[in-house]
């Protein structure tokens, strides 16, 4: 069997955006060509049906339809309330910013405008500072490293700032892969990549197939954003596989007992 879905497979499927509910989040599961989506199940529905509710209640009040409520920061705000009622408490949300846009969209704001400075969410790292507990270390080489990054972070943020991006798109390495001979097996010229400033300012970097060479090697292709950026940068990556179609298989993939891989 081949990777990919049958034409039948496809003729079985709706696509996405013809879905009756366009809410923020997707309450069912959305897949690409490549694997058959599960039905919904009873929680997704659940989920689901919480989210139209307050569409039409908190919607009403703020004078949109279901289709306006959805496309605002009260809406997005209303889809992870519907997921906290249904999974439990996930996000930190209440159900006074669906009811308020003024209120979800000062949050949303905050989440996308960079500031130059990191702002994380404060009980997750107070975790993470209980598990660190003990004496500050005198190291110099460990104060110079945080300080260091610190100050790349402020001067990427300010990029961004100052040119008003949402993201950086760019080869991931600007040169082809390096093939290993038998010879020398461990010396081999890595290019440097932009991927090290995700690496020393921790923000989010996605990478993408982004075709390959005459040689048959992969090439990619990567997002990179400032921090709480993920969804923009998966959404910019998923618009960019589906417009472009540049994965492809490897022909050295074996197959599985009972499969059969058609290229």
């Amino acid at each position: 069997m081949s990777n990919q879905l049958t034409d039948a497979e496809l003729a079985a499927l709706m696509p996405s955006e013809l879905c009756a509910y366009q809410t923020p989040i997707p309450t069912q599961i959305v897949a690409s060509d490549e694997f058959y989506p599960d039905p919904q199940n009873e929680r997704q529905r659940e989920v689901e049906a919480r989210l139209l509710a307050m569409a039409d209640e908190l919607g009403g009040k703020q004078g949109l339809n279901r289709r306006r409520f959805f496309q605002s920061a009260a809406g997005m705000a209303a889809s992870f309330v519907a997921m906290n009622e249904v999974y439990g408490p996930l996000f930190d949300v209440t159900r006074a910013e669906a009811a308020t846009p003024a209120m979800a969209q000062e949050r949303a704001n905050a989440l996308k405008e960079p500031k130059g400075k990191i702002t994380p969410y404060p009980e997750l790292y107070a975790k993470f500072a209980v598990n660190n507990a003990g004496p500050p270390s005198t190291s110099l080489n460990y104060r110079a490293a945080k300080e260091g990054m610190a100050m790349v972070r402020d001067a990427v943020l300010s990029v961004f700032e100052e040119n008003k991006l949402d993201a950086i798109v760019y080869l991931t390495r600007p040169k082809a892969a390096t093939l290993i001979s038998e010879i020398d097996k461990v010396k081999t010229n890595s290019a440097p990549s932009l991927t090290s400033l995700a690496n020393v300012t921790q923000f989010p970097d996605v990478i993408v197939p982004a075709g390959v060479t005459k040689g048959n090697l992969p090439v990619t292709i990567s997002f990179f954003g400032p921090a709480f950026s993920e969804p923009r940068l998966l959404s910019y990556a998923y618009a960019y596989e589906e417009a472009t179609h540049h994965r492809i298989s490897p022909k050295t993939t074996p197959a599985l007992p009972g499969e059969k891989f058609e290229y």
